[in-house]
C-alpha cells in the first residue's frame, strides 16, 4: 500500500527512469487490490541482440517499496535462457536477501536490457532456450529473433 514516502519515492523513479534510460517508456500506470502503483513500461530491444528492433512490456509492482524489491514480470512473450514462460527473471539483485532501498529502478531495467544483450543461461528458466543457447548461438539468435517478431512491437 501507498504511504507518503514511498509515493514520493516512487514518482522520483519515475523521473529518474527517463532521465537514465531515454528509450524506456511508462505506457500504463494503475495499481492493485491493495492499492500498490503498477507500471507497464516498454524497453527497447538492445542493439547487437536478437531482439533489436523490438520492443519489450515489463510489469512492475511496487509492494512496499523501496524497502521490498519490485515485483517485475515480462509481459510480452520472449525466448530467452533466463526468462521463463511466465515472465518471470532470474536476476540476482531481485533476491530479497540482496535488494537495498539505495537500488533505483533504472538500475533494474539497465540489467535486464543487459541481460537481452548477453544471456548466461548458467540459471536456466527455459530449459530449450538455454540448450540451444549453447550448442548453437546463431540457430538461438535465429529462433529468438522469430520470437521477437512474432510476440514483440517492432520499432
Amino acid at each position: 500500500m501507498e504511504t507518503k514516502s514511498n509515493l514520493k519515492r516512487i514518482q522520483a523513479e519515475k523521473n529518474l527512469l527517463t532521465k537514465e534510460i531515454v528509450q524506456a517508456n511508462i505506457i500504463e500506470e494503475s495499481k492493485d487490490e491493495q492499492e500498490n502503483p503498477i507500471w507497464k513500461i516498454s524497453i527497447p530491444g538492445p542493439d547487437g541482440s536478437p531482439y533489436k528492433n523490438y520492443r519489450f512490456i515489463i510489469q512492475v509492482t511496487f509492494k512496499n517499496y523501496p524497502f521490498s524489491f519490485p515485483d517485475i514480470v515480462m509481459i510480452t512473450p520472449i525466448f530467452h535462457p533466463d526468462i521463463d514462460s511466465t515472465g518471470q527473471f532470474c536476476l540476482q539483485m531481485l533476491e530479497s536477501d540482496k535488494w537495498v532501498p539505495s537500488k533505483k529502478l533504472h538500475q533494474i531495467i539497465n540489467l535486464i536490457i543487459a541481460m537481452l544483450l548477453n544471456p548466461s543461461g548458467e540459471n536456466s528458466l527455459n530449459k530449450e532456450a538455454t540448450e540451444i543457447f549453447k550448442s548453437d548461438v546463431k540457430k538461438f539468435n535465429q529462433k529468438a529473433q522469430e520470437h521477437a517478431k512474432k510476440n514483440a512491437i517492432k520499432n
